[in-house]
């Protein structure tokens, strides 16, 4: 079976280092910063189809 286009990606870059690196923890942080402006400590949240 020959792999999609998307598979070719993720497999030429792999998610799982991506936050780790530069830019990376930048987005992490930036996420992070708006996610405890809006959700209280009791909340939950859902994540649906984001990837590793």
């Amino acid at each position: 079976m020959a792999l999609s286009n998307i598979e070719k990606h993720y497999n030429k870059h792999p998610e799982d280092l991506r936050l780790q690196r530069r830019h990376g923890i930048v987005e992490f942080e930036t996420t992070m910063h708006h996610l405890r402006r809006f959700i209280k400590p009791d909340s939950f949240l859902l994540d649906i189809g984001a990837g590793t």
